[in-house]
C-alpha cells in the first residue's frame, strides 16, 4: 500500500500517531488532505485493505486492521536507516508489542507490513551489516567533539578533515573511517529503539570502515552536548543489539 493509505487507514483506526513513519501528507493543506480521502478509500478497497459498503461505508479489512493496530498501539519501535556508499537504503521500522513483532518496509510509493521474529531480525541485522567486518577493532580512548562539527566536515576533504578530528583526540585512523563515512566511501547503520510507555530511546549508531567498525553517540556534559565516537568489536555490538532489542522475543 502507499504511505498516505496507510495513514488513512490507521486514521480510520483511531489512531493519531504512526510511530517511525515520515508524514506523506507533510506540505499538503487541511483541505487537499481531506479532497484525497475517497481517492485513497478506492485505492484501499482495490488492494484489499478495505471494504466499501452500499451505503459508502468504509471498513478496514481484518487482517490489515490487525497489523495496523498493532504498529500504532505498540510498546517500543525500532528505526533502522542504513546508508551503503553514500545510497540510502529504504527505511525499516519494527514494532513490539505484547506477543510479537511486526515489520514496516518503507520505499518511496509503498510500504508493507509483515508479522515477524524479532531474533530473525535482529540476527538478520548482525550478520548482514557487521559479522564481516574486522573484529580486531583499534581499542582507542574515545574522543569527543560538537555534534555540529560533522556538518561541517562533510564540506571538507579526508586529509582536512582528519586534522580537525585529531585536534579533537581522534587518532588517524579513526579520523581517516570517520571523514570516509561522512563522504560516503563506506556504509553507516542507525537503529533507534523508542519506549513509548516510558520515553525512552536505546540507540546503536555505526559507521562500517574496512579496519572496523566506529561507534558514535550523544552525551550532555555539565550541560552542554558532545558527540562522542571509538572503535567498537563484533561482541559489543552483539551486546548492543540485545539490549536494543531486550524485551522481545528474542531468544
Amino acid at each position: 500500500m502507499s504511505p498516505k493509505e496507510l495513514l488513512m487507514l490507521a486514521s480510520k483506526l483511531g489512531a493519531i500517531t504512526f510511530y517511525g513513519v515520515r508524514d506523506p501528507f507533510r506540505g499538503m493543506s487541511r483541505a487537499e488532505i481531506k479532497a484525497s480521502i475517497p481517492q485513497l478509500q478506492a485505492q484501499a478497497e482495490r488492494h484489499g485493505h478495505a471494504v466499501m459498503g452500499f451505503d459508502q461505508d468504509f471498513t478496514v479489512a481484518a487482517e490489515a486492521a490487525e497489523l495496523i493496530t498493532a504498529c500504532t498501539q505498540c510498546m517500543r519501535y525500532l528505526t533502522v536507516d542504513v546508508i551503503i556508499h553514500g545510497t540510502r537504503q529504504p527505511r525499516e521500522v519494527i514494532y513490539l508489542y505484547e506477543g510479537g513483532s511486526i515489520l514496516l518496509q518503507e520505499r518511496t510509493e509503498e510500504v508493507t507490513l509483515q508479522k515477524v521474529n524479532a531474533s530473525v531480525l535482529r540476527n538478520r541485522i548482525y550478520e548482514h551489516y557487521f559479522s564481516k567486518l574486522p573484529d580486531a577493532s583499534p581499542q582507542d580512548q574515545s574522543a569527543h567533539f560538537p555534534p555540529a562539527l560533522l556538518t561541517q566536515l562533510r564540506m571538507l576533504d579526508d586529509d582536512g578533515g582528519a586534522g580537525q578530528l585529531k585536534e579533537h583526540g581522534c587518532t588517524e585512523k579513526l579520523a581517516e573511517a570517520i571523514m570516509q563515512g561522512l563522504h560516503g566511501e563506506c556504509s553507516y547503520i542507525s537503529l533507534a529503539c523508542v519506549d513509548v510507555q516510558n520515553s525512552s530511546c536505546v540507540s546503536l549508531l555505526c559507521i562500517l570502515s574496512d579496519c572496523g567498525i566506529v561507534r558514535l553517540w550523544l552525551e550532555n556534559d555539565a550541560g552542554e552536548e558532545f558527540c562522542h565516537t571509538n572503535w567498537i568489536g563484533r561482541q559489543d555490538v552483539e551486546d548492543a543489539l540485545t539490549e536494543i532489542f531486550q524485551g522481545s522475543d528474542v531468544g
